[in-house]
């Protein structure tokens, strides 16, 4: 029963985080570089790749 709590509680604080780190990212991107698609991989490529891990990094350092 505390693992389900633990991970519901988990899940309710990192969903709101990927789309507001996403959003962010886009926003630096559309300003710095407007149609630079380079960029548009990049993030794709943090959000896709390096975002997951870093969440599982903190929340198992949190928890």
């Amino acid at each position: 029963m505390s693992n389900e709590r633990e991970s519901i509680i988990k899940f309710i604080i990192i969903t709101p985080v990927s789309p507001v780190l996403s959003n962010t990212l886009l926003k630096v991107g559309k300003k710095k570089l407007i149609n630079n698609n380079s960029f548009i991989t990049v993030s794709y490529f943090i959000l896709k790749n390096i975002l997951p891990l870093f969440i599982s990094y903190v929340t198992h350092k949190t928890f």
